[in-house]
């Protein structure tokens, strides 16, 4: 099932995956940009990032990971000839 834009709210990241993220995001401000930004600031980039463009990346593992399928039943079906 591909995700719309719209349905972004189902992109949902357990707690600890979501500190994670939060505190590498906070990481990368400080290491690339040399800004020190809080939990609230990393928070709502990352729920920005999410908004928009998390359909797309959700999408792109879909279509990333049935390639992948797609090729190992071709293996396998090859294998039977």
């Amino acid at each position: 099932m591909y995700l719309k834009s719209k349905d972004v709210k189902n992109i949902e990241l357990s707690d600890d995956r979501k500190k994670r993220v939060i505190e590498d995001i906070k990481e990368y401000f400080y290491k690339e940009r040399g800004e020190e930004i809080g939990i609230l600031a990393a928070e709502l980039f990352y729920d920005f990032i999410i908004e928009r463009i998390g359909a797309e990346i959700y999408n792109q593992g879909l279509i990333d990971a049935k390639k992948f399928l797609e090729e190992k039943a071709d293996d396998i079906y090859g294998m039977m000839k």
